[in-house]
Order: structure tokens, then C-alpha cells, then sequence
């Protein structure tokens, strides 16, 4: 299931967001407002989740071949560069009942009998907090918050609207439980997605919950706006990746593995979409041994050249093609500014792609300047019959998202104090209702030269 919110307090230009995401979000806005920062903040949280580590860690920091995000130091990442303040991280996401039903019943049971030989309060008071759960729906709503500072880290979890709170603060020297009455602990102590103890007893529902949550997290790709430098050729190793990674220095390896004929049905609509934008017959393979080559057919002069003879936008959208088409459904892919370099008629087409990968069952979250691309939604929105020749003959797909799969938001920073606000900007069936504000002025001055010589 997508991810419905992110909760991001005191991370970078950001001082305090709460964002509802759709399967497909857009963040405009102009340079510096902070349309990145909100999506590092998720890769932040997929990369602690993953190293599990605390975000006060600066391990959780650092480079290295799985890492989504990276600073130099904690100083980075605060607010207005001030470690002193509280770092909160946070997501919310449907999860379905059946995945943590057993962990819900199994405590029931466990606490039930622990009460009854040892009688601390805590239990009756878990037990009155699992009663609260409704089991017969098929998705429970659950938010988790994770927020630290230099003398105490919290972790919160508010379940179908049922809040519970555990950490520790070392100033006051002691933990941290709300409700007191549950005497909550967390047994990883500071770690992101930490589970919950009750009175010291391991809770199986609370480890079920964060197990849930990391394998949603385990699952976000990060594409910056560094990428675009596709090699020659390329050594592959034994360990694959699933990611072309964050400056698509993994991209021939991954399509590599899309031409295998068991990925045909992931392959194909992607081969007709890179057509569309000028990347005819794209291939990657195995030149000899474990080196990758890759190949694509001019589409003017009929030749044929490697990946790095492209022009820079189509090397710019490869990578980001190849991770849309690879991924599985349940996958959330992070993309800076997908439009660089390239020709408007090609930046409208940019809503055609991602809408395939939503109807594909992938949430998609990307920034941009691009007013070709934002305008543009009304292809999908309306339907788009997307055909074409693939290696497997002639393939059509119907590509269609309706306004609730879609959310827009116009970034810019408060004028007095410097944060980053957001504003989400009305859709109907055919698109934005009006312009993108901070836009709408610019592109007024350009077009008053033309309409002023009629």
C-alpha cells in the first residue's frame, strides 16, 4: 500500500510538514524552496529503517552503495543547521489487518495470562488498548513518528487513532511511556522503528507492525538530479541490485536484467515509452564474461550506438525508465527532476510514464520546474492509449488516473522566517483547475511580448 502522509518536523529548510501523498505526487515550486528536502526526508527514513540505526546516528548518514541520502555530518540535516533542536520523522500507511491479526490475538492471549500469575497494571491497560482495535476491518490506519534530540528520542505510534508514545530522556533520567499506565519501553532503544515493550514483555504485535512498515520502506528508490553518466561498459558483480541507484550508476545493469524473457511483461510497455522519447531499441546485455554493453537504433540515421552516444536528456530519463519499469508494484520511486533536458514535447509526455507505473501499482513522488509537465496531467487523466511495436509484436495498455491519484503541491518558503510551506493546488478531471503560481507572473512577461505585436 502507498504511503498516505509524511510527518517531517525541524529536517532541513523544513520546520514543520504534515503531507498527504497520493500514488502519484508532484512538488513545483521555485529553486531552493525545499521540493528535495521533502523527499530525502523519506529516503532518510527508508535508509535508517534499512541500516537500523538511529537518525541521530551519523552512520545513518554516510555513504556507500545502499545509500539513498548522504551529509557530512548531523548538523546537515537540522533545521537551519541546529543540532540543539528535535529531529521528527514520520509516516502513516494502510496496513492490512491480516498481516498483524495474529500479532493482535497472540498478545491478547500472552497478557491475559501474565496478568492473571502477575498482576502488574500495565497489562490490563494493554489489553484495554488492543480491545480498542477492530480487527473485521481490512486496513488498520497506523502513523509512526520518530523524533530525537541530543538528550531524548521518542517514538509514537497512533493506530485507527489509538496514540501510544516510548523513549527514554536522559535529562530527566528515565523513560518515557503515554499512557504512563502501559509502562512502554523500546527494545531497540533509540533506533528508527523500534518496537515496544509492555512492563519489559516483548509485544508481538508491535513487532509485527514495525516489520510491516520496514518491508514498505525496505522498498523506496531515490533517483537524483545527478544522474545521467551511463558508462561504456560496465562489470557486473554476482550481488544484484534492484536499484539503478541514486545517480543511475546501476542503470545497465538493471536493464540487463529487463531483457531477460522472464521480464517481458514488465519490459515491454517501457520499450514503447522509450521510443516515445527517442530511445529506439534500447538494449543492455553481456558483452563477454560479466562486462555489459548496451545498444539503441538513431532514429533519424538508422544506426546503431551505444547508451553514452545519447543526447544528455534521454540519458538523463534512462535511468529513471529502466527503475519505473524494474520495480515491483508496492515500490515507491523518489525522482528529482525527471524533465532536465528535455524538449516540451517530450516533458508532456512525463505524466504518460509515471501514470503507467501507478496503474502498475508503484507510487511515484517527484519534483520539478517543469510547467510542461504539471499542465500535462490531463492526458491521464483523461485516458492515454499507449501502442506500439515491442519485441514481442504489436502491444497496446490503457493508461488512465483519476484526480485522487494525484496530488500537487506548490512548494515556496515563508517570506519572514525562511521555512518551507506547501499548498495543494486543485485537480479535476482535466487537469489543474489554475497555473502554478509562482509561474503564472514569469510566464505572463514572456507571453505579453507575442500578444502585444497581434
Amino acid at each position: 500500500m502507498p504511503i498516505k502522509k509524511v510527518i517531517v518536523k525541524n529536517f532541513k529548510c523544513i520546520k514543520d510538514l504534515e503531507i498527504e501523498l497520493a500514488p502519484f505526487t508532484i512538488f513545483v515550486g521555485p529553486n531552493g524552496s525545499g521540493k528535495s528536502s521533502i523527499l530525502e526526508a523519506i529516503a532518510l527514513m527508508s535508509q535508517c529503517s534499512r541500516r537500523d540505526t538511529s537518525l541521530m546516528n551519523e552512520s545513518a548518514l554516510r555513504g556507500g552503495e545502499d545509500a539513498l541520502v548522504e551529509y557530512d555530518e548531523l548538523g546537515s540535516v537540522f533545521y537551519k543547521g541546529n543540532s540543539e533542536l528535535e529531529l521528527s520523522l514520520g509516516l502513516t500507511v494502510d496496513i492490512p489487518v491480516e498481516d498483524v491479526k495474529y500479532g493482535v490475538i497472540k498478545d491478547a492471549t500472552t497478557f491475559s495470562l501474565k496478568g492473571i500469575t502477575t498482576q502488574p497494571l500495565s497489562f490490563p491497560a494493554y489489553l484495554n488498548f488492543l480491545g480498542k482495535l477492530d480487527l473485521n476491518k481490512r486496513f488498520l490506519e497506523v502513523t509512526y513518528i520518530y523524533s530525537a534530540s541530543k538528550s531524548r528520542y521518542l517514538h509514537t505510534l497512533i493506530i485507527d487513532g489509538n496514540k501510544i508514545t516510548y523513549g527514554y530522556d536522559s535529562k530527566m533520567g528515565h523513560l518515557i511511556s503515554d499512557p504512563p499506565t502501559l509502562s512502554l519501553g523500546a527494545i531497540s532503544s533509540d533506533k528508527f522503528l523500534s518496537p515496544y515493550s509492555v512492563a519489559g514483555q516483548v509485544g508481538d504485535f508491535s513487532l509485527k507492525l514495525v516489520e510491516v512498515i520496514k518491508e514498505r520502506l525496505s522498498k523506496v528508490y531515490y533517483i537524483s538530479a545527478e544522474r545521467g553518466q551511463i558508462p561504456w561498459s560496465y562489470i557486473a558483480r554476482s550481488e544484484k541490485h534492484s536499484w539503478v541507484g541514486r545517480r543511475g550508476e546501476y542503470t545497465l545493469e538493471i536493464l540487463a536484467e529487463l531483457m531477460k524473457p522472464e521480464n517481458d511483461e514488465k519490459r515491454l510497455p517501457y520499450e514503447i515509452l522509450c521510443e516515445k522519447f527517442g530511445i529506439k531499441h534500447a538494449w543492455a546485455g553481456w558483452e563477454r564474461g560479466n562486462v555489459l554493453t548496451s545498444n539503441y537504433v538513431d532514429p533519424y540515421l538508422g544506426s546503431s550506438h551505444k547508451f553514452p552516444s545519447l543526447g544528455y536528456g534521454s540519458r538523463q530519463l534512462l535511468p529513471i525508465i529502466a527503475q519505473l519499469a524494474y520495480s515491483e508494484p508496492g515500490s515507491l520511486i523518489l525522482v528529482e527532476e525527471p524533465e532536465i533536458s528535455l524538449h516540451p514535447s517530450y516533458q508532456r509526455l512525463l505524466p504518460v510514464l509515471f501514470g503507467k507505473a501507478v496503474n502498475e501499482g508503484k507510487q511515484i513522488i517527484v519534483t520539478t520546474h517543469s510547467s510542461y509537465f504539471v499542465l500535462s496531467l490531463d492526458l491521464v487523466l483523461e485516458g492515454y492509449r499507449l501502442e506500439g511495436q515491442t519485441t514481442r509484436g504489436l502491444k497496446s495498455y490503457d493508461i488512465k488516473l483519476s484526480p485522487s491519484d494525484i496530488a500537487v503541491y506548490h512548494v515556496t518558503r515563508d517570506e519572514k522566517e525562511g521555512y518551507t510551506k506547501v499548498e495543494r493546488l486543485e485537480l479535476d478531471e482535466r487537469g489543474l483547475k489554475e497555473g502554478i503560481p509562482s509561474f503564472i507572473e514569469e510566464e505572463r512577461k514572456i507571453l505579453e511580448r507575442f500578444i502585444s505585436r497581434e
